[in-house]
């Protein structure tokens, strides 16, 4: 007959794994230390390159159900230092919605960052767009 002691402590031993595993995911998500998100089908989430010097490029206009975006980008060597609204049509209210996507794109320097909560479908509009913009650059 097999040692029972053995058998129960390596039991045990993984049932303890598991549920500090468990209680260390629920610290980081409560913490927020990580933010689980979906991929997007589309997007490649680019971020800048190193280049030499100031650089300026245009993204392809995208159209989506609430309007067109279309973007403007300033590097400085491997830095996104402006984001430009080139076109930057958005109904019910959207529109309040660009600045802070402004502000996240430069501050992740691409656009690999979260999406704006009420604006899903602008902030991926707005992701495609500064990624065609930035695939634009030399």
């Amino acid at each position: 007959m097999p040692n029972s002691n053995s058998q129960l402590n390596a039991i045990t031993s993984k049932k303890s794994k598991g549920v500090i595993q468990a209680l260390a995911l629920v610290a980081v998500s409560i913490t927020g230390a990580f933010v689980l998100q979906a991929p997007h089908a589309n997007a490649s989430s680019n971020s800048v390159a190193q280049n030499s010097g100031p650089q300026t490029a245009t993204g392809d206009a995208i159209n989506y159900e609430y309007g067109t975006i279309q973007l403007s980008v300033t590097t400085d060597g491997s830095k996104l230092t402006d984001v430009g609204l080139v076109q930057a049509g958005a109904n019910g209210g959207r529109e309040q919605a660009f600045s802070y996507l402004i502000t996240d794109a430069i501050s992740a320097n691409g656009s690999n960052f979260a999406n704006l909560s009420g604006a899903t479908y602008t902030t991926d509009a707005f992701k495609r767009a500064l990624d065609s913009a930035i695939s634009k650059l030399n």
